[in-house]
């Protein structure tokens, strides 16, 4: 598009284009056959963090945003055609978020907040499905602001151990197994400290 170019003003960041395409190709790989919705990008504490899905990817970033852009998200999945060497530099433009990598400009209408993401509250009576999700969707500086590791990371933890287990059924790997080898492993790092 006419005046769409890397040297436009506004606010940017430069993200590894092999990092920015792996994230998105891992959105497409588990994403395939769910509605997408819109994807949320933010930058915050050196990293461009991709909401898409109920999915969460970060990648380290430099730059000068100081918001939130909301756009579709079948358009984060058209990422991956970018290339895959060098650096993107993606910038905020009138009311478009603009890609461009190695001569190849992409962009599309965005909604664009200034203000970031306000803290959401856990509720005091929370189970593990809310703090599992509320630790997936929040990354970990947010997280420890808000005091909450203590109570949001073991609920990750054993989210995950039990969707891994959900997964590895089929080969007689159970839950317990899975969690006795996280134990095993979280104590062979203390003994290494």
């Amino acid at each position: 598009m006419a005046g769409d170019t890397a040297s436009n003003t506004g606010p940017r960041l430069l993200v590894e284009a092999k990092a920015l395409g792996e994230a998105t190709a891992a959105f497409a790989h588990f994403l395939k056959k769910r509605p997408l919705g819109d994807a949320l990008l933010a930058f915050h504490n050196g990293k461009l963090r991709i909401e898409l899905g109920g999915m969460v990817q970060s990648i380290a970033a430099s730059g000068t945003w100081s918001g939130e852009a909301l756009l579709a998200g079948q358009f984060v999945l058209g990422l991956v055609g970018l290339p895959s060497a060098g650096e993107v530099i993606v910038t905020v433009l009138d009311q478009k978020l603009l890609f461009h990598a190695e001569g190849t400009n992409i962009s599309r209408p965005r909604t664009w907040e200034t203000s970031t993401k306000p803290a959401e509250p856990l509720p005091m009576n929370a189970g593990l499905r809310e703090k599992a999700t509320f630790g997936f969707a929040h990354n970990d500086d947010e997280i420890e602001r808000l005091g909450l590791s203590s109570v949001v990371r073991p609920a990750m933890e054993k989210a995950l151990i039990s969707a891994a287990a959900k997964k590895l059924e089929p080969l007689g790997v159970s839950e317990s197994d899975l969690l006795a080898l996280v134990q095993s492993i979280q104590g062979h790092r203390k003994d290494s400290e």
